[in-house]
């Protein structure tokens, strides 16, 4: 019977969910028939840890497709946003600089953005993501905007920052 199919999806999901396994809770929240109100916004929420578990597992090409797909699903606005940065993230990562800088870009300028913590990171990954790219007039910009834009940053990135910019001159 649907009904106890879904709840015992359900329970799977909740179990899951509590114990970090975002695999299993993806799954048994793709298997709920009788969608809720919240389903949307809970497979975007699953989706993107999903993606934050393989990128830190360093499988950077399905944690990208995560993150794809929970910018896609667009229900929560900081989730869409953040998917936005983690996408750019797993580009930068695989050293593909011209599709990094895209989804940091627009990332920065989305609304709501700069209020998330990763905001001023993509300030400085921009600005490298420039620097490996040989677009010194746009590295220089971009870390000038992480410096001025400055909160919790260690003091090793601030020295970089400052290091990189004059080495773009």
């Amino acid at each position: 019977d649907s009904e106890r199919a879904d709840e015992a999806w359900n329970f799977l999901f909740r179990i899951s969910l509590a114990t970090r396994n975002y695999e299993d809770a993806r799954d048994a929240l793709a298997n709920i028939r009788v969608k809720g109100p919240d389903y949307k916004a809970n497979f975007q929420k699953i989706t993107f840890y999903r993606g934050i578990e393989l990128f830190n597992q360093f499988e950077y090409e399905p944690a990208g497709e995560m993150f794809k797909k929970a910018y896609e699903l667009s229900t929560l606005p900081d989730i869409t946003n953040e998917s936005l940065f983690w996408m750019a993230e797993t580009f930068y990562r695989q050293e593909n600089y011209w599709a990094a800088k895209k989804y940091y870009l627009e990332f920065l300028s989305k609304t709501g953005s700069n209020k998330l913590d990763v905001y001023n990171l993509a300030n400085y990954n921009l600005a490298y993501s420039s620097f490996n790219r040989k677009e010194y007039s746009g590295a220089i910009y971009y870390f000038k905007q992480f410096i001025a834009n400055l909160s919790d940053e260690g003091q090793t990135m601030v020295a970089d920052a400052f290091l990189r910019t004059a080495d773009s001159w």
